[in-house]
């Protein structure tokens, strides 16, 4: 069930470089945690999501994303 909600992800960013479009939003930031759960899991064996995987590397290097997985400690 979850490998499809993935394919159906990888499929909408075969056209587009964040979920909305061209802009890094939100959106991105709540599915990147949700996609990071998937690509993290080793030992399983996974379909090919080159365009998810793509995304996953873009969302991973903005710092809004970065801030709100590993907030700073204070």
């Amino acid at each position: 069930a979850a490998a499809a909600v993935y394919a159906t992800l990888d499929a909408h960013l075969a056209a587009r470089r964040f979920m909305e479009g061209e802009q890094f939003t939100l959106a991105d930031i709540a599915l990147g945690t949700f996609a990071r759960r998937w690509l993290g899991v080793e030992g399983v064996t996974k379909p090919a999501l080159p365009n998810l995987e793509r995304w996953f590397a873009l969302v991973a290097t903005r710092p809004g994303f970065r801030e709100f997985v590993a907030p700073p400690m204070s």
